[in-house]
């Protein structure tokens, strides 16, 4: 990018390729470079929340988060009291630092739907409405990106693309457009037809790259890497190349697989790979096959306490995780996350949260959901809806798109229809249509 200058890269991939793996080194050489790197990494349940894989981006810029200022932890997240603490102060002051005009800072409540930290409407700004609305909230994040630009390089990385919303999507074409030091780097799954008109206009000024399946000889070389040897005999480089096809996450997942299991004896792994008997093991060919033996190698603590926090999704909180846990031992739950963490299976999230954790790919999230049995699933659920619900229904609204869909795989169907329309109503009021569809259809 540096040579060529070249501003904006869209990586296309299916499923298992190596995205995620990519755009962590993007960030990890950017910042070594002292480059101003950013991740914005898209969620399949929050795919209908505009401008969702922007905040913890703005939050940061601005000296913001959504936690409040009174309670305990869990309280400043999830409850409306934490949500409507006042950051107005704070908001003023960064942004006339910044050298906003005051034309800008009357708007300030139009910022929430980016930071979600409980902003209230003020007389100019709750009569806006709509494309009034949107158009001054785009203008409003452009500005504070322009300002926040003109003294380094911004670099954003974005992981799982195809969950991006029609906001996020205008919001990264028109300011790589006007930002001469913006730079962008996409990572994404082939995105269907219909595209939106926004990616689609944001893509036809990119670099493209289709991602391949990876040679035969570097899979190899992952397997080795990853588990810390020289070379690899010849058996089991053969497995590699005939089981693999080309995938990453098959070839990491089975040098896991095989690292599990060789160290249980306690040997160095290297001297037991020379005299391993691959009639021995059980080896999948497929991934789902690979990551369900690796959990089943799990005590039942721990398989239960990866279960549980994927009925939260890919993010986890580890507060939220106590909440819903069916021992609500805090000090087991954290034993547990240590072990999941050492064998790969999760990692802590790479919003900078010391409490929060992501799956280390989907596909593990999805297999840990898929082996509870549906029962579990509709009590787990359940349990984060009374959380979230902090028992009252104070909950601020930006929770209301996770509710609608917990509340909907609870089989709670009357809360489920309140959150959806409620949810549909706010991407509405920010002219968010495609997003306000999906709502209310």
């Amino acid at each position: 990018m540096q040579k060529k200058d070249v501003k904006k890269i869209i990586f296309v991939g299916e499923a298992g390729l190596g995205k995620t793996r990519l755009a962590t080194e993007f960030l990890k050489i950017g910042k070594e470079r002292g480059l101003n790197c950013f991740l914005a990494s898209a969620d399949e349940v929050q795919m209908s929340t505009p401008f969702h894989p922007w905040r913890i981006i703005f939050q940061h810029i601005l000296g913001v988060d959504e936690y409040g200022v009174a309670g305990n932890e869990f309280n400043r997240r999830y409850s409306d009291s934490g949500c409507k603490a006042n950051h107005m102060g704070t908001l003023k002051e960064r942004l006339t630092t910044m050298g906003l005009s005051e034309e800008f800072i009357k708007l300030i409540p139009l910022l929430d739907s980016v930071l979600s930290i409980g902003l209230e409407d003020n007389q100019r700004t709750t009569k806006m409405r709509g494309e009034i609305r949107a158009k001054n909230t785009q203008k409003f994040l452009c500005e504070i990106l322009r300002l926040y630009c003109m003294s380094t390089s911004f670099v954003l990385v974005v992981d799982d693309g195809q969950w991006f919303d029609s906001m996020s999507w205008a919001l990264i074409s028109i300011v790589s457009k006007i930002v001469p030091t913006f730079h962008v780097v996409l990572f994404t799954r082939p995105i269907p037809s219909p595209q939106p008109t926004e990616f689609k206009n944001f893509e036809q000024t990119c670099s493209r790259f289709v991602m391949q399946s990876m040679p035969d000889d570097d899979c190899v070389q992952l397997v080795v890497q990853i588990l810390g040897v020289d070379k690899l005999p010849f058996a089991i480089e053969d497995l590699i190349r005939e089981r693999a096809q080309g995938s990453p996450l098959f070839s990491s997942e089975l040098a896991l697989s095989l690292r599990e299991s060789l160290s249980a004896s306690g040997e160095n792994i290297s001297s037991q790979l020379s005299e391993v008997d691959l009639t021995d093991f059980t080896i999948s060919d497929t991934i789902e096959g690979l990551i369900t033996s690796r959990i089943d190698r799990l005590t039942a603590s721990q398989q239960l306490t990866l279960k549980v926090a994927s009925v939260i999704g890919r993010e986890f909180d580890f507060l939220l995780l106590i909440q819903i846990h069916p021992t609500e031992n805090e000090a087991s739950i954290e034993s547990d996350l240590d072990v999941l963490r050492y064998h790969e299976l999760i990692t802590p999230c790479r919003n900078g949260r010391e409490t929060s954790y992501i799956f280390k790919h989907a596909a593990i999230q999805e297999i840990s959901y898929s082996l509870l049995p549906e029962s579990r699933k509709i009590e787990l659920h359940t349990k984060v809806v009374e959380v979230l619900e902090f028992q009252h229904g104070n909950v601020h609204a930006t929770l209301h798109p996770i509710l609608a869909q917990h509340c909907e795989k609870a089989k709670i169907w009357d809360r489920s229809l309140r959150y959806m329309s409620s949810s549909g109503a706010e991407a509405l009021r920010n002219r968010a249509h495609i997003e306000a569809i999906d709502w209310f259809k």
